[in-house]
This record gives C-alpha cells, structure tokens and sequence, in this order.
C-alpha cells in the first residue's frame, strides 16, 4: 500500500476528507521522525515502538574487491511490533 493509498482508505473509513488525513499523516510520520532523531522513543501500544540503536564501529569486507574496510559506527532506526501487529501478520 502507498501513502496516497493509506490516505484515501482511512479518508474513507473515517470520513474525513483526503487532504486532513493527508495532513495529519504527514505530522504523525514528522513528529515520530524529530523524536527518534533525537534519541527518544514513540511507542504505540498495540502497533509497536520506534526508536534508535546505536551500531558499534566493525570490520566489513567490500563486495566488490573484497577488500576489508572499516565501517563507522551510528545510529540507526529501529521499529519493535506490539503483541496486536504481530498477532496480525502471524495469522493469529
């Protein structure tokens, strides 16, 4: 499903037009974006948390030379599913 898909689906579940759902969709995603950006987490009980996890500094091997390299560590994104989303896609 694309975003404009997820738009019209819950404009029509909900009834309210495409451009507010649009619009609330777009701060939902900023705000979960600004916060884990800035180290905190979002957890939505029942879909699941998003945070960030730091990734140590490792040795890699480049696929195309094969040449060991160094890659940097960082922070990374990282979503956790609730018990509800998982149930969901596991069919239960």
């Amino acid at each position: 499903m694309t975003k404009a898909e997820l738009i019209f689906t819950v404009s029509g579940a909900t009834d309210i037009p495409p451009d507010a759902v649009r619009r609330a969709l777009n701060a939902i995603t900023d705000t979960i974006i600004e916060t884990v950006g800035s180290g905190d987490s979002v957890a939505i009980p029942g879909f699941g948390t998003f945070s960030s996890k730091h990734r140590a500094e490792r040795i890699g091997r480049n696929p195309r030379t094969g040449e060991l390299m160094e890659i940097p560590a960082c922070d990374v994104p990282v979503f956790k599913p609730g018990k509800q989303m998982k149930d969901a896609v596991s069919g239960k």
